[in-house]
C-alpha cells in the first residue's frame, strides 16, 4: 500500500509537454506496448483533465507511424491543446450519446482504444461500458482506470470501478476476455487499472 501511495504522490508533479498527466508510470509502457501492438486508428479518451495523456498518446502514434487520432471527452473541455491528432469533445460521461452520435462513431476508423477515466464512479464506469458496448468490434479494446483507488484508501470493499466492471460482466462476460498481458506483466494486477483491461471477443 505504501509503494502504491508513493507512486500516487509522484503523479501529481508528472508532466508531458507542461501538462499534468496522471499516468501510472507502469501502464505508461501498458499503454505504449497496447498502442504498438493494437495500432488503433481512434483513441477515446473520456476524462482529460489537463490533457497531458491526450498528447502524450499522439506522440504514441507517430512514434510508431501509425494513422490514428485521439479523441478526448470532459464535461470540462481542457483548453490550449494544439495537436492536429487530438481532438477535444465536451461531453458527459454519462451521457456520451449526446457528444458522440451513432453517424459520427461509424465514422470513426478501427480499431478503437477507449480509455474510461472520468470521475471513477460506478455510475460513471458502466454508463461507459454500456455505450460503447454495441459499438465495439472484435479486437477492439476498452480499459476502465484505476480500479486500484480501494488499495490506495485502505478500503477492502470492492472499488467503484470494479463493482461497474462487475456488475457489466456478469451480463456481457462472454464478448470480452481479460488481458491479463497487461494486468499482470509487472505481477499480479500490478496496474492502477486491476482486471480493467479488456478485448472484444
Amino acid at each position: 500500500v505504501e509503494v502504491w501511495r508513493g507512486i500516487q504522490r509522484g503523479l501529481g508533479t508528472q508532466r508531458y509537454k507542461g501538462r499534468q498527466m496522471f499516468l501510472h508510470p507502469l501502464d505508461l509502457f501498458n499503454y505504449m506496448s497496447l498502442i504498438e501492438t493494437l495500432r488503433p486508428a481512434t483513441i477515446f479518451e473520456i476524462g482529460s483533465h489537463e490533457g497531458g495523456r491526450a498528447l502524450w498518446m499522439a506522440d504514441q502514434l507517430r512514434a510508431f507511424g501509425i494513422a490514428g487520432r485521439v479523441l478526448s471527452l470532459d464535461i470540462v473541455p481542457t483548453t490550449g491543446i494544439d495537436d492536429p491528432l487530438v481532438e477535444i469533445v465536451a461531453g458527459n460521461a454519462q451521457d456520451l450519446g449526446k457528444a458522440l452520435s451513432p453517424d459520427r462513431l461509424a465514422s470513426l476508423p478501427r480499431p478503437w482504444l477507449v480509455i474510461e477515466d472520468a470521475d471513477h464512479s460506478t455510475q460513471t464506469s458502466q454508463a461507459v461500458l454500456e455505450f460503447f458496448d454495441p459499438h465495439l468490434h472484435p479486437g477492439d479494446r476498452i480499459v476502465i482506470e484505476d480500479g486500484n483507488i480501494g488499495t490506495l484508501l485502505d478500503q477492502p470493499e470492492v472499488s467503484p470501478p470494479h463493482a461497474a466492471l462487475q456488475a457489466f460482466l456478469s451480463g456481457r462476460g462472454a464478448d470480452y476476455r481479460l488481458e491479463t498481458d497487461y494486468c499482470d506483466r509487472y505481477g499480479h494486477n500490478m496496474t492502477a487499472n486491476p482486471n480493467g483491461w479488456l478485448v472484444r471477443l
